[in-house]
C-alpha cells in the first residue's frame, strides 16, 4: 500500500500575531483618516468607497474588511474624531473628562469641561456636520444619528450628576432641563457656528461656554466678607 505523506503545515510563531494585529490597525487608521478627509471635503453622498480606497492606498475589499460599509465608515470617523484615536477607551475614561470628575471646585470643573468640549469640537465639527446632513437622506445614518443624540444626552446628564456631587447647584434648578441645556451646549454644531463660521478663537469659545453654563447651573459666587465691608464703608463715607 502506498501512503502519501502530507507536507507539514507551516509553523506560525506567536510573535507573528502582534505584527498582523498592528498591520491591521494601521490599515484601519489609514482608511478612517482617508474617509474623514474626503467626507469633510466632499460630503457623504459625493464620497465613494472607491475614492476612499484610493486615498488610503488599499483595495475596496480592504475598506469593507477593515471598517465596513459606508455608513459604518462615517460612524467610525465620528467615533475617532470624538475621542481623538481608535483605541477602545470610552470618552468618560479619557484624561480630559477624568480631570473634570476629579476637580473638587465646581467653577473649575465647568472650565475644564469647556476645554474638553472645545477639544472635541476642533476634531469633530466638520464630520459632525457631514453626519447631520447625511441623516436627512439616509435611513441607516439617521438611526445612528438618533443614537448619537441619545448618547450625548446621557453624557450631559452625567456631567450634571458629577457637578452636583461637588456642591449645591443653582436653587430651583430642574435637573432634566439642566441636562437638556448641557446637551445643547455640547453639540458640535455650536462649536462649528462660533469658531468655524463666526471666526471665534477656541479660547473665546471656552470662555463663553464656561460663563454660560456656570451662570445657568451654579449659584452666583458670593464676594468675600471683607469686600462687602469695604463696599459699605465707601457708601457710608
Amino acid at each position: 500500500m502506498n501512503l502519501k505523506v502530507k507536507a507539514p503545515l507551516p509553523s506560525v510563531t506567536p510573535s507573528a500575531f502582534p505584527l498582523r494585529t498592528e498591520k491591521a490597525a494601521r490599515t484601519r487608521r489609514a482608511v478612517i483618516e482617508a474617509a474623514q478627509r474626503l467626507f469633510d471635503e466632499h460630503g457623504y453622498v459625493a464620497t465613494s468607497i472607491q475614492a476612499i480606497a484610493e486615498a488610503a492606498e488599499v483595495s475596496r475589499a480592504t475598506v469593507f474588511n477593515s471598517v465596513g460599509s459606508k455608513p459604518a465608515l462615517l460612524r467610525a470617523c465620528y467615533d475617532v474624531a470624538t475621542v481623538g484615536d481608535d483605541d477602545p477607551v470610552p470618552l468618560p475614561q479619557r484624561p480630559a473628562l477624568l480631570a473634570v470628575r476629579d476637580e473638587p471646585d465646581q467653577q473649575r470643573a465647568v472650565a475644564l469641561y469647556a476645554s474638553a468640549i472645545a477639544g472635541i469640537g476642533e476634531r469633530l465639527s466638520g464630520t459632525y456636520e457631514v453626519f447631520r446632513v447625511a441623516a436627512t437622506t439616509d435611513l441607516e445614518i439617521r438611526t445612528q444619528w438618533e443614537q448619537i443624540q441619545a448618547e450625548r444626552l446621557g453624557g450631559a446628564r452625567g456631567f450634571i450628576r458629577v457637578l452636583a456631587g461637588k456642591g449645591p447647584l443653582r436653587d430651583g434648578l430642574d435637573l432634566d432641563e439642566a441636562g437638556d441645556v448641557v446637551w445643547a451646549h455640547i453639540d458640535a454644531s455650536l462649536f462649528h457656528r462660533f469658531v468655524i463660521e463666526r471666526g471665534w478663537s477656541r479660547a473665546r469659545f471656552e470662555a463663553w461656554f464656561t460663563r454660560s453654563l456656570s451662570d445657568y447651573l451654579l449659584e452666583p459666587a458670593r464676594p468675600p466678607v471683607t469686600t462687602i465691608v469695604r463696599a459699605r464703608r465707601v457708601r457710608h463715607g
